[in-house]
């Protein structure tokens, strides 16, 4: 390379080991590029730093040279500053040598990591991508690209592109320190107060949990171990939850002990780290899928630990607005369901439609910011959300039987005939039939306004596809020289023509004539949505009988808003009501969360009336509660229900 013409640079931390790689017969005049080795701790990973003259032109075979040149390898990373333009990258044109260069990354699979955002700024302050960085299949799922946005003085912005491997570097020399036993107490001394002084720095932080540092209690191990399943395989010291489930009293107290240790050191057992990996051929026994086996011991303090998290999340009002999640809901998962139905037919009982519903039942848990305990009918009266069961049956099988019977004339080629009514005081009064067999000139009478209205009215786009229909044949009409003319009256004023339309109408109605015409798609939702909130009202009583029963007797559904509809409250007072409105403790009991419904200062049954208004150990922090709840509710009980049937 010649004084003052352009070069390459590549810069690679000290301690990290690299092979500089020579490719042989690939080498060009408008290309300068370096390949370096690196070893990983699966395959090594090869970097090519590219540059391309922008003023000559590369040829496609040098592309495909370099790349195939590569193609042994698994992980292989391009980089540098290509002069090249394509649509593909982000730039708003193409050149030759982006066509060329895309060509060669297709044919060697190549993916580009480039995001479109712009890697060079030109003079008249245009932006292009000519900067990229192009990955082999398997190494690029585990890379990520970014541009920077200072140029720090060129006319090229940073490209970072990060691998997330970890490659062999080389040992440095450490000083080991050869300290007395006096020194070394000493030494002790200080890291132990420094971690206590650390510690005392925490406390002093808000948001700090330290009840999740606390001990585990003989509740939490026995509910941890009640929660795991029995069946499950043991690890390498083949103990499994039989065993431990059976273990006397005494034992279990050591083992709450070790946990407990284990927890406050933060340092597990080394026999925990290790699993047992069992192999298991697959369908056809050309390959097999490894299960690892970890310790039961192990796998119960998960349970504990998180057991505490779980509470800890579900005690928070965290999240967005209820309404707003529910939206989301209704727009993502539901309009999903609802739309699928219409092809899909599901049995109610197969796997797939149960991981439905319980798809289902979590969106509507955390928007609601409701506990797993809650009972799911509780929990879906609340939101106004039927379950997926009624949505399934009616937009499938009911909802297509009704259509066809209902559009069943109208295909066999049956005559239409349409009526409606509107009245007008003070105007004359008269009845109109329309009939495309009609030959002479025409005087409609109709005592609809809205509909006479509708369709003269070119204005408005028109969501019932009858007046578009009316339009054309009016049209068609006076083609043929025949004059209709439309002619509105007031209805029910003793002008026979409209008198024998009305007495006409209500005798197909009783008789059960079907009219032959297709239903507009309001009405069929209307129908629809009715029958479901019917079944939606049955489930409700019929869910209530077994579970929920208090706050089907308290909050029954009688409108279809939410009680926090066009209210200012926000997450945090929406989910605390929520939690009153379900009875949490005794939900609590049901899944066996608590031991026992009662409260502990030994009534029978714990619930916010209890707490608010009887309970002795409440009753000072209660008080400004039930002061302000006499004050505003004068002439009813202590009852906190009555306030949260319409909260405000």
């Amino acid at each position: 390379m010649q004084i003052g013409h352009r070069g390459i640079c590549t810069l690679i931390r000290e301690n990290i080991n690299f092979e500089t790689v020579q490719l042989t017969n690939v080498e060009h005049a408008s290309m300068e590029y370096q390949v370096f080795k690196f070893l990983s701790r699966k395959d090594p990973i090869f970097l090519v730093n590219i540059y391309r003259h922008p003023g000559l032109d590369t040829p496609l075979a040098f592309y495909l040279s370099l790349f195939n040149s590569l193609a042994e390898y698994n992980q292989v990373l391009f980089v540098g500053d290509f002069n090249a333009h394509h649509l593909n990258w982000g730039c708003v044109s193409q050149s030759d040598a982006g066509r060329k260069l895309m060509r060669a990354i297709e044919e060697n699979d190549f993916v580009i990591l480039n995001n479109g955002i712009p890697t060079f700024l030109h003079n008249s302050a245009c932006r292009s991508v000519i900067d990229l960085a192009l990955a082999s299949p398997l190494l690029a799922p585990l890379c990520s690209n970014s541009v920077l946005d200072d140029t720090y003085g060129s006319d090229h912005f940073p490209v970072a592109t990060e691998i997330r491997l970890l490659l062999r570097s080389s040992k440095k020399f450490c000083y080991k320190l050869k300290l007395k036993s006096e020194e070394l107490n000493k030494l002790y001394i200080i890291l132990k107060n420094t971690t206590h002084d650390m510690r005392q720095e925490d406390l002093l932080q808000s948001g700090v949990q330290l009840w999740m540092g606390e001990p585990f209690l003989p509740d939490e191990l026995s509910r941890a171990m009640s929660m795991a399943k029995k069946r499950l395989a043991p690890g390498l010291d083949q103990i499994d939850y039989s065993i431990i489930s059976n273990l006397p009293d005494e034992y279990r107290t050591h083992l709450l002990s070790l946990y407990n240790k284990i927890l406050s050191q933060g340092v597990l057992l080394n026999s925990w780290l290790d699993s047992l990996v069992v192999l298991i051929s697959k369908p056809g026994g050309e390959s097999v899928r490894p299960i690892s086996l970890l310790s039961c011991f192990a796998k119960i303090m998960e349970y504990m630990i998180y057991f505490r998290l779980r509470w800890f999340l579900e005690s928070r009002p965290w999240g967005s607005h209820p309404d707003l999640l529910l939206t989301v809901y209704r727009a993502t998962l539901r309009s999903a369901v609802e739309y699928g139905s219409q092809i899909f037919t599901w049995n109610t009982g197969s796997e797939n439609f149960v991981r439905l519903l319980r798809v289902q039942y979590k969106a509507i848990r955390k928007a609601m910011g409701y506990r797993i305990s809650t009972p799911i009918n509780v929990m879906l009266s609340e939101a106004r959300e039927p379950p997926l069961l009624g949505n399934y049956k009616e937009n499938t099988h009911h909802m297509e039987a009704d259509f066809l019977s209902k559009s069943s004339e109208l295909r066999r080629g049956a005559i239409s005939i349409y009526t409606d009514g509107s009245k007008e005081p003070g105007s004359t009064v008269g009845a109109g039939v329309y009939s495309p067999d009609l030959n002479h000139n025409i005087v409609i009478f109709s005592d609809s306004k809205s509909a006479l209205d509708a369709i003269n009215n070119n204005r408005f786009v028109q969501n019932n596809f009858i007046i578009y229909y009316i339009r054309q044949s009016i049209l068609n009409a006076s083609k043929e020289g025949i004059e209709i003319t439309l002619f509105w009256v007031p209805s029910h004023s003793g002008i026979s023509g409209n008198k024998r339309a009305d007495e006409t109408t209500k005798q197909a109605s009783t008789d059960g004539h079907i009219p032959a015409f297709r239903v507009l798609y309001e009405d069929m939702f209307i129908e629809s949505k009715g029958c479901l909130e019917s079944r939606f009202r049955a489930y409700l009583n019929f869910a209530a009988t077994y579970k929920g029963t208090f706050h089907h007797e308290r909050f029954s559904m009688n409108s279809n808003k939410i009680w926090f509809n066009k209210t200012s409250l926000g997450r945090e007072e929406i989910v605390m009501v929520n939690h009153l409105r379900s009875n949490l403790n005794s939900s609590l009991h049901r899944v066996n969360i608590v031991d026992s419904p009662a409260c502990p200062c030994g009534a029978e049954f714990q619930d916010a009336n209890h707490v608010i208004f009887c309970c002795d150990l409440y009753s000072h922090k209660a008080s400004h509660l039930r002061c302000y709840y006499r004050s505003k509710f004068h002439e009813s009980s202590d009852d906190i229900f009555l306030a949260l049937s319409h909260p405000s």
